[in-house]
């Protein structure tokens, strides 16, 4: 990116970055999270298809739709179990590590040399962004905007507008980058 672009005016002032599946591949990891988390509960093993249509829902969804599929009428404490699966992906990230997709460390550093902004909104809990943040050059992420800090997950737009507001920006001057 030419250093003599002018954030805001030439290039968006702020990229707003989802987490899974545009900055890192950890999606192998949130699968093995919720089948844990079903074998834990006694549930049938989950289908491709099951896990595939709650990638991006906020996690409290997730927990959820896991509830039901199991069976278990007899849990009610959903966000007890969105913090489940939170940590087993964050110990299975620890362990296996997040694969960066191909490019994105690359636009960030770019993003960074010419003075754009970067946020990261995900349905992630923010320790599992930040364990990932942590690993990248200082700087790198000014906000981080997890699936704890907000009231209505993705896809609501809530996240989105709460980091634009985070770093003083109208929604209208930031670029997402969200891969579903």
């Amino acid at each position: 990116m030419p250093a003599d672009l002018i954030p805001g005016v030439d290039v968006p002032a702020a990229l707003l970055w989802d987490f899974d599946g545009t900055l890192v591949d950890s999606e192998k990891s949130w699968h093995v999270a919720e089948r844990r988390l079903m074998a834990e509960w006694g549930g049938p093993p989950l289908t491709e298809a099951l896990q595939r249509s709650m990638v991006g829902n906020a996690l409290i969804d997730t927990s959820r739709t896991l509830m039901a599929w199991a069976g278990r009428t007899d849990l009610h404490n959903d966000a007890h179990y969105a913090d489940a699966l939170n940590t087993y992906a964050l110990e299975d990230i620890a362990e296996v590590g997040a694969d960066f997709r191909p490019g994105a460390r690359e636009l960030l550093d770019a993003a960074r040399d010419a003075g754009v902004r970067c946020a990261l909104v995900s349905a992630s809990f923010t320790r599992v962004l930040r364990s990932v943040v942590d690993t990248l050059p200082e700087g790198s992420f000014q906000v981080v905007v997890g699936g704890d800090s907000v009231t209505r997950g993705k896809p609501d737009p809530e996240p989105y507008l709460f980091a634009c507001a985070e770093l003083g920006l109208s929604a209208r001057d930031c670029l997402a980058l969200e891969d579903s």
